[in-house]
């Protein structure tokens, strides 16, 4: 009888103790996803930035560009009327 209640009680510490493994192990497992989660919305947000960053600086050539074209029309009607 007590050889039986031995093997129960070594059975059910086995079993804690694997429980207790898999449970630190999927914990482990969900703070990786969490942190790798993190990262990429980082990594978007700094995305997100750099195209309105690029957008400010093409929209800002693009008005460059058009005042240079009205500057050289403007300098070809002068030339062309002098």
């Amino acid at each position: 009888m007590n050889q039986k209640k031995r093997d129960a009680e070594m059975k059910a510490s086995r079993i804690e103790s694997k429980q207790t493994e898999l449970l630190l192990g999927h914990e482990r497992e969900k703070a990786k996803w969490d942190q790798q989660m993190t990262d990429l919305f980082h990594q978007k947000e700094d995305m997100k930035s750099e195209v309105d960053r690029l957008k400010m600086k093409v929209d800002s050539q693009v008005k460059e560009v058009e005042k240079l074209r009205y500057d050289l029309r403007t300098q070809r009607k002068t030339f062309h009327t002098a």
